[in-house]
């Protein structure tokens, strides 16, 4: 019995050791920097927009994923401070977007929605602004076998702001049957970190992982803080279209200026689609 008695006692021990250990490993990793984001019902989304300051207008513009990427991005104590979208058609001879109303007849199916918005939120104590871009393809795009593989989405802002480094994100949708659902990946930039990015505004190129054309939308996000009190409250959501050369191929740099995104294709072409929206 006083054998068996020093095994029970060692294989106490030792388990102890072992849960003890488990329990420390499961708390480092519960206290990491990347911890998994809060769920929402829809219902919960909706009264935290509302809440915000959100019109029921403006809600109804958003589905689930849309509504839980913002109050993912920005919190749930943020300030709703207004949107404003543009649309655009397809030349269906060139694939080149041109706004409606600019010359186009004002009945034209759009095309694509390019769309920018506000909100107010405290970081860190300091009063900051989250700005948000979208798109959203309406009908699948013309001439692009590869749906948006290879096409950008931006945002600019004018001087007299700071951005914040750490604060960006960026989603992307494909619609499928059953309705609009997230992709299987980041879809924009590098894992929703901007691929290029500058003092005046950051650009995300959009992958190749979302299958056969559909239609699409997307959402990237960054945060900024007024550092010049007379800054304009301004910002210019740009929506980058590639157009392969013959050969199939393009690449493209960016230039940032104040409330611009150049795009500098060194194959093939592009052409973009904006919206300025001031709050």
């Amino acid at each position: 019995m006083k054998s068996m008695s020093k095994v029970t006692k060692l294989f106490t021990l030792a388990l102890v050791f072992c849960l003890t250990f488990s329990m420390s490993s499961y708390a480092a990793a519960a206290d990491g920097d990347t911890p998994s984001p809060k769920t929402y019902t829809e219902d919960e989304l909706n009264q935290i927009l509302t809440d915000s300051g959100m019109t029921d207008q403006d809600l109804q513009e958003l589905d689930f994923y849309e509504k839980e990427f913002i109050v993912q991005s920005s919190g749930e104590d943020l300030e709703f401070l207004g949107t404003s979208s543009t649309y655009y058609i397809q030349d269906s001879q060139t694939g080149e977007l041109k706004p409606v109303g600019d010359g186009i007849q004002p009945l034209a199916i759009p095309s694509l929605k390019v769309e920018a918005t506000s909100y107010g939120v405290i970081v860190g104590g300091v009063e900051m602004r989250d700005i948000y871009a979208s798109f959203e393809w309406l009908q699948i795009p013309e001439m692009s076998p590869t749906g948006i593989y290879k096409d950008s989405i931006g945002i600019s802002l004018p001087g007299g702001w700071e951005i914040q480094s750490s604060r960006y994100s960026g989603a992307v949708q494909v619609k499928l049957i059953s309705g609009w659902q997230p992709t299987t990946s980041s879809g924009v930039g590098q894992n929703g970190q901007p691929s290029e990015h500058h003092m005046y505004g950051a650009v995300w190129n959009i992958g190749s992982s979302h299958g056969t054309p559909n239609p699409y939308k997307g959402t990237v996000k960054l945060t900024a803080r007024k550092t010049t009190s007379s800054a304009a409250n301004r910002t210019i959501a740009t929506y980058i279209q590639a157009h392969n050369d013959p050969l199939g191929n393009y690449t493209a740099s960016f230039t940032f200026g104040p409330l611009s995104i150049t795009p500098t294709p060194t194959k093939g072409k592009a052409d973009k689609a904006t919206d300025d929206f001031s709050w």
